[in-house]
């Protein structure tokens, strides 16, 4: 085995509660628990404030141990004639700390956190992790896997190999049904779940690290990481993610070097360096330290180019690895259809992906299957049968398209009762060789990855074609809808703008299989609503292009919610979209009123989002001239012969006159339904709202808005109900925001579900950017804390070095829910205190933000007549150091 020593000093807490009334004090010590060992300090009598300064405990693992367990820190007061009290307790995840050699460690001040009174006081805590060396061939543990919650390259690492798709899964019992009801406390099934929750997540974890070590990687990017509570049929812990292999660049060394000096701690904080390779055997360390090697003296040119500057390199696969394993840089070859046709279609986690390296957009493949949980020993095999036929699925529906890969792969689950949902989505696209991107010598074409794949004779859907507006060869849908962020090279204009279509469809209050039956034969008409109000929103904004597509959906037991929110482009390769014509035989002086509304909402965004069409393309065709019309030629006769012979005649590229949109309003409620569409959000001049990450500013700040409701009446008009909530939580989140103008809402991601009570709960989150920042305000790495960014990058300087990834399950629980003044009020201070925990285990590592940083779960449960509520949160993202502010 490979031992690993963990060394804690308990130093002092401050601000904990009073336990004693009589004294007004409290009689503190602490437990520590790691692995099988367990220590506890001496009491501190009577004292808020109590200072411990022990000596070092020590606790011996071996390296799974250390991956799977969580050290657990107790803060209790002390009674002599009954059970002693608990005031808060800290869980510290090892995994930043682990690598390959050396010492790793962290000190800070920790807040205690109680499930049922949520954080009582700070602890300060010091952590030393020794690690030696590695002798044990069969090892399971995977250390040097590092996790990236980031959805593209990490800033300052190079990419060797892009090796392709991994996913795992864990079950387990749920304490919470576990207990005697009449022997369950709150607090301790709570802390049971959060132990529980803790060690799947660092198991999980490990076998996929496992998985990434066995292809030849040493990362993984675009990591994903999803509980399903499935009740009394278990705890389904999910992980999927794409598995790379990266080095980091020298110049982005030094600036991490430069930048841990001046981090100020009791111990040296550092994280392991991204150069050295995964994986402990010889022979592993010995081919990735050549290839190391190769791209230092092939790239030291680009190398230099900075820490802000995501590299792109490919290697040659190495004799050592095996000759069944075909790494997805094998398969991005746009010329070799046969190697995409003899394995199975990968899946990309990564939404953001290297400039020049996707070849071409299919569209978005989803699937979704609807089953019914049973509790059986089997759930493990169960669960990957399932993943299993979806993938199949949406792998099809990518062969349809023509493409060999889906980008921006997702997948979620919607669980009500004994009834879940499962739901996969991505891009299709196709991909370049990524030796063909790295030693191309003219930049990537502004168009090239819009231009159709499949045949146009014989598509895989309707869809209507047109001739490209900027290069005049190879033929473009009229609109394009995707998962994946915008690739940087495709020309577009003006601003973007966020598109969110909504549909709620009541239903029975069944069970079991009538229930299923009923959610399987309303799916098809939900989403084909939801794709038809996407459309409609991105015409009336003068869109032709959604980008960050994600979906989200809620089974109640009076209906079905499902939500669609992206970000809409104008791109110049496809064709303008013309302003809907509404036909209806109803009241023409109302039709006639509507379409004026029409006009004007369209007028309006197109002015307020500068959609400029005719100067964007002449501004093209001025910069570019022949070059770009050659480029694409050239382009196409490498892989596009089938668009020439079906290429229809030149058209004008000035023009904006296609044939008409028709919106047909068949009654009074569709009419209705269209006056939603209009009053999403005010169009502003100086406020845009959009889900794609926030590019670099001077000022950032994180957000959380709350939305619960109750629906008047679940059966009759409740989606112009729900329309009209919604709309009114962004209209009150850009008034909340109007002292921030000028400013953009970025990385807008929404938690919207309806409860079993007929309440509407949505939870917004994002970033609040603005264009300068603040006159006098405080910079990023001084007195203003840790920041909480949900985009990749930090505002104003590059990311210096990655110290690990967060990962935490909350559990709060209250029964005197009125106290804390109301559901939505509770809910907004368990995220409140889960973001100061957040925020001090960054500062513990030595970070200065958390960067990805998202909810990944947001779970409210409350029975008001009983005053009882309780909430489940999961929030992760990626620790990050800058560098060093110039003074």
């Amino acid at each position: 085995v490979m031992p690993g020593r963990v060394r804690v000093k308990i130093l002092s807490a401050r601000n904990l509660p009073v336990m004693d009334r009589a004294s007004y004090s409290t009689d503190a010590f602490v437990e520590l628990k790691l692995g099988n060992a367990s220590y506890k300090t001496e009491v501190a009598r009577r004292s808020l404030n109590p200072q411990w300064n022990t000596e070092w405990f020590k606790f011996e693992l071996d390296d799974e141990e250390l991956q799977d367990e969580a050290l657990q820190i107790r803060v209790l007061d002390y009674d002599t004639y009954s059970s002693h009290d608990a005031i808060g307790k800290v869980y510290i995840d090892l995994n930043p700390l682990l690598g390959k050699d050396g010492s790793r460690g962290m000190s800070g001040w920790f807040p205690l956190y109680d499930t049922m009174h949520g954080i009582r006081g700070d602890i300060q805590i010091s952590v030393n992790l020794d690690l030696f060396s590695d002798t044990n061939r069969y090892r399971e543990s995977s250390l040097g896997v590092k996790f990236f919650y980031h959805p593209g390259v990490p800033v300052g690492q190079t990419l060797l190999q892009l090796l392709g798709f991994v996913e795992e899964l864990v079950v387990n019992d749920d304490p919470e049904y576990q207990w005697i009801e009449k022997l369950r406390t709150s607090r301790a099934s709570n802390e049971a779940r959060q132990r529980l929750f803790s060690r799947l997540n660092g198991q999980l974890q490990r076998k996929l690290g496992l998985r990434v070590l066995g292809m030849g990687g040493n990362a993984v990017i675009g990591y994903r990481l999803h509980f399903d509570l499935e009740g009394e049929s278990g705890i389904v812990v999910r992980g999927i993610g794409t598995a790379v292999s990266l080095t980091a660049s020298k110049s982005a060394a030094h600036l991490a070097t430069e930048t841990s000096l001046t981090v100020q701690s009791s111990l040296s904080v550092a994280a392991a360096p991204a150069a050295e390779p995964a994986g402990d055997s010889a022979a592993t360390n010995g081919t990735l330290e050549q290839q190391s090697a190769v791209q230092q003296q092939q790239s030291a040119d680009v190398a230099d180019a900075g820490p802000g500057f995501n590299k792109l390199l490919v290697v040659a696969t190495s004799a050592s690895e095996s000759a069944n394993l075909r790494p997805l840089a094998s398969l991005m070859t746009a010329g070799a259809p046969s190697a995409a046709a003899e394995c199975d279609t990968p899946f990309v986690t990564m939404s953001c992906l290297p400039t020049g390296l996707v070849a071409s957009l299919g569209g978005t493949v989803a699937a979704k299957s609807v089953k019914l949980l049973v509790h059986s020993p089997d759930a493990p095999d169960a669960r990957d049968a399932w993943w299993s036929e979806i993938r199949s699925e949406v792998r099809a529906h990518a062969r349809a398209f023509g493409c060999s890969t889906v980008i921006g792969y997702n997948e979620e689950t919607c669980i009500a009762d004994d009834l879940i949902v499962l739901s996969a989505y991505g891009t299709a696209a196709k991909l370049n060789s990524l030796e063909d991107v790295q030693n191309s010598q003219q930049p990537p074409s502004s168009c090239r990855a819009l231009h159709v794949l499949y045949s146009q004779s014989s598509p895989p859907f309707p869809v209507s074609f047109s001739r490209c507006a900027v290069c005049g060869r190879g033929s473009v849908p009229d609109i394009l809808l995707a998962t994946s962020d915008t690739p940087a090279e495709l020309a577009t204009c003006g601003q973007p703008a966020l598109i969110q279509a909504r549909v709620w469809r009541p239903k029975r209050d069944a069970k079991g299989e009538a229930n299923a039956r009923e959610v399987s034969d309303r799916l098809p008409f939900i989403e084909y609503e939801l794709h038809s109000q996407l459309v409609q929103k991105l015409r009336l904004r003068g869109m032709n292009g959604l980008f960050g597509l994600r979906t989200r959906m809620s089974v109640a037991s009076c209906g079905i919610l499902v939500t669609a929110t992206g970000t809409g482009v104008h791109l110049l390769a496809l064709p303008a979209p013309c302003e809907p014509q509404l036909v209806s035989k109803g009241d023409q002086r109302l039709l006639s009123s509507l379409q004026a509304k029409v006009s004007e909402f369209v007028s309006r965004s197109r002015e307020v989002h500068g959609l400029d069409r005719a100067q964007a393309l002449a501004a093209i065709s001025a910069s570019s001239g022949a070059s770009v019309s050659n480029a694409s030629a050239s382009n196409s006769d490498s892989g596009g012969a089938a668009e020439d012979a079906e290429a229809s005649p030149p058209i004008d590229l000035q023009s904006n006159q296609r044939d008409n949109f028709i919106i047909s309003l068949a009654d009074d409620c569709e009419t209705d339904e269209m006056e939603a569409l209009l009053v999403d959000y005010p169009l502003m001049d100086s406020l845009q709202l959009t889900c794609s990450p926030a590019c670099r500013s001077e000022d950032t700040n994180f957000f959380v808005r709350i939305l619960r409701c109750p629906l008047d009446d679940p059966e009759a008009n409740s989606s112009r109900q729900v329309n009209s909530l919604l709309a009114d939580m962004l209209h009150s989140t850009c008034f909340h925001f109007r002292h921030s103008l000028p400013c953009t809402l970025a990385a807008l991601h929404f938690h919207t579900e309806v409860t079993d009570e007929s309440c509407l709960q949505t939870v917004l989150t994002g970033d609040c950017v603005r264009q300068t920042a603040p006159q006098g305000g405080l910079l990023l790495g001084t007195a203003s804390g840790v920041l909480l960014c949900s985009g990749c990058h930090p505002p104003g300087r590059p990311v210096a070095n990655y110290l690990g990834n967060l990962d935490f399950f909350f559990i709060r629980e209250t029964s005197s829910v009125r106290d804390c003044g109301g559901s939505q009020a509770f809910l907004h201070t368990c995220l409140a205190e889960v973001m100061a925990v957040v925020r001090a285990h960054a500062a513990a590592l030595g970070g200065q933000a958390v960067t990805s940083f998202h909810l990944s779960e947001v779970l409210l449960l409350d029975n008001p007549s009983r005053g009882h509520a309780q909430c489940l949160l999961n929030v992760c993202g990626d620790v990050v150091q800058l560098p060093v502010a110039e003074a």
